[in-house]
């Protein structure tokens, strides 16, 4: 998660990239466990929501694919 000081400044969706590019080349899909306020931004990076994946957490189950 990005410091709250630095938000909306592209920090977080650089790294992003960086770790989607890098799971592409690899041909492999990524995971995540998103909060809630910050699954727009997987959204726009492609990343789907898992409606029925088991949950142990408030947090939000995604998955994209290369």
């Amino acid at each position: 998660m990005t410091h709250s000081t630095a938000r909306r400044r592209g920090h977080g969706s650089a790294l992003l990239r960086m770790g989607n590019k890098m799971g592409d080349e690899l041909k492999l899909a990524s995971y995540l466990d998103a909060e809630a306020d910050a699954m727009r931004l997987y959204e726009s990076a492609g990343y789907v929501f898992q409606k029925d994946a088991e949950r142990y957490s408030k947090s939000s189950p995604m998955v994209r694919s290369p």
